[in-house]
């Protein structure tokens, strides 16, 4: 519901998750305000908590951040019947298990 979403926002910002950390979850939270209906095109990963125009310059150096925003966009694509644009998407993705090792 949009009084959890809220609270689960809120719980974000009072513990005041910085740096890496924050940046890293950028694009699964704005994937579930797509997922709710609070972004202008539902398959696309733009609106209140992150750009996609802006976020990508900042996956330079950042392989986990590239495949966390790799992989939502790839699931928002597919599930909004968009095969095309993920299989480009998944065409130049990196590979989670070198760039983080043991991580999955």
């Amino acid at each position: 519901t949009e009084e959890r979403m809220n609270l689960f926002f809120n719980w974000m910002a009072e513990n005041k998750f910085e740096g890496n950390t924050k940046l890293g979850m950028l694009p699964f939270l704005q994937a579930i305000n797509c997922l709710s209906g609070r972004a202008p095109d539902a398959s696309i990963l733009n609106g209140d908590v992150m750009n996609l125009d802006e976020i990508i310059p900042q996956t330079v150096g950042n392989g986990m951040l590239s495949c966390s925003l790799d992989m939502c966009r790839i699931e928002l694509y597919y599930i909004f019947n968009k095969y095309e644009e993920a299989g480009e998407i998944l065409s130049t993705a990196k590979d989670v298990t070198k760039v983080r090792p043991g991580h999955f």
